[in-house]
């Protein structure tokens, strides 16, 4: 990848706007910028100065960062100009015919990680954070940013490097019966345990490819408590069938909405039977499906059953998917309702008539709340693409190969073969930072962004 010459692009978005920027970044950056504005105030002023574009009688401002304190390390200029289309593309052939080059797609964030400004983790942050749809994306790049799986992936690939560098030393002393940096007991010990902890962030991680999802909200509870009647009043109008006969929902029924500039997804399932037929059976499938991938669980209950009851037994049902619950009490305007002691209960609970929209706004604030504060967009677990996936399967395949080799005599007869599998294992995780990394892999990296990133 050059890095050597000067490159310049429009950075604003595409289309008219109040303002449009055109970036420039290598040695030639302040020359070039000064031969298609003219600065209208002594140079010694600060970094933002003011100035006007020498072809036409057009306002500019004009940003001057010297390297290494600028976004690629190198010598920038941003020129901030009015919105016009025209006046861009005019002000970037001037730029061209002057010595530039156009900018390929992700090169300013290329000379960035080339500059030694971030590791590859974080240019990928940059790019979603670019190509974000949503909040759950949004919060996910910011995680990539913040630099969390870069310090996480440094420093197993420290502790490994260690455990090598052991392994090399024996091997220089094989000479030395007597002489033993680590026996293959402790090293397997070691790597075992290294060897778990990528298996379980592997495990645990969010998937980068479920960011694109809206947050899944799952309805549950016994038949004819409403839970239809529930989604169609949310939705605002009739779109599951609601019927006095008991399970007549028989599969998932899903819905988007919006409340407070947060979009999700909302799903009514069949209702819990403690008799399941055959048909039962594949609507419990089908709920226990909808479930997994829930990121909030509305508990319904209503008259006649037993509010605690049915909410400690509709608890118990999904005790295991770790996910915010919120007990609705629904058919609040009943002459038979009871409301549950929300004592008894360590989530939010709250009353609601889905026939007369009884605090379905209120609810609608719960389900919000509850989405916000949860994992998937606090950033409290890190999500990995696939190619994070990948490379930290084959580091861990490499590690689990150390271990059977210490589990025999070739551990101890043949210390290179490990040698080499530690060595393959720290290959891999330095792909995922970049520190060790294929011209390709990069290509593929930075093609992903847009011109002028």
């Amino acid at each position: 990848m050059i890095t050597t010459d000067t490159i310049v692009a429009v950075s604003s978005p595409p289309g008219r706007g109040t303002r449009g920027i055109i970036r420039l970044s290598g040695p030639d950056s302040h020359r070039l910028a000064m031969q298609v504005v003219e600065i209208l105030q002594p140079l010694n002023t600060g970094y933002w100065l003011a100035a006007q574009v020498r072809s036409v009688n057009a306002p500019a401002g004009v940003i001057f960062l010297e390297k290494p304190r600028s976004f690629t390390g190198q010598a920038m200029v941003e020129l901030h100009l009015p919105g016009s289309p025209v006046l861009l593309q005019m002000v970037m052939a001037e730029l061209l015919l002057a010595g530039g080059r156009s900018a390929q797609p992700g090169e300013f964030t290329a000379r960035a990680f080339c500059g030694g400004k971030f590791d590859l983790t974080r240019a990928e942050g940059i790019a979603a954070t670019i190509a974000a749809r949503n909040r759950r994306q949004l919060r996910a790049a910011e995680n990539l940013r913040s630099g969390e799986l870069f310090r996480w992936t440094h420093n197993l690939a420290d502790q490994l490097a260690e455990l090598l560098a052991l392994v090399e030393a024996n091997i220089d002393f094989t000479e030395e019966p007597d002489i033993s940096f680590i026996s293959t007991a402790a090293l397997h010990r070691q790597l075992e345990a290294l060897g778990d902890k990528i298996a379980a962030l592997v495990d645990s991680a969010g998937r980068w490819e479920d960011s694109d999802c809206q947050p899944s909200v799952v309805i549950l509870g016994r038949p004819n408590v409403g839970k239809s009647s529930l989604l169609n009043a949310l939705r605002g109008e009739h779109r599951a069938i609601v019927s006095d006969l008991a399970g007549t929902t028989r599969d998932a029924i899903s819905v988007s909405l919006c409340h407070n500039g947060l979009h999700f997804r909302l799903t009514d399932v069949a209702g819990t039977s403690d008799h399941p037929s055959p048909l039962g059976l594949q609507m419990d499938k089908a709920r226990g499906q909808s479930l997994q991938t829930a990121d909030v669980i509305l508990l319904v209950t209503a008259p006649p059953e037993d509010p605690q009851l049915a909410a400690k037994a509709l608890a118990d049902t999904v005790e295991k998917y770790s996910v915010p619950l919120i007990l609705v009490q629904n058919k609040a305007d009943l002459p038979a309702f009871t409301a549950v002691d929300a004592r008894h209960f360590p989530w939010p609970t709250i009353r609601v008539s889905a026939r007369t929209g009884q605090n379905l706004d209120p609810l609608q604030d719960l389900i919000t709340s509850a989405i916000n504060q949860g994992p998937a967009l606090t950033g409290d677990h890190i999500a990995l693409n696939t190619r994070h996936r990948v490379v930290l399967q084959q580091a861990l395949g490499s590690m689990r190969e150390a271990e059977k080799l210490c589990s025999t005599t070739a551990g101890d007869t043949m210390p290179e073969l490990l040698a080499g599998e530690l060595r393959q294992a720290l290959q891999a995780l330095g792909e995922i930072s970049g520190a060790i990394s294929a011209d390709d892999l990069l290509g593929k990296i930075f093609g992903r962004f847009c011109i002028g990133k």
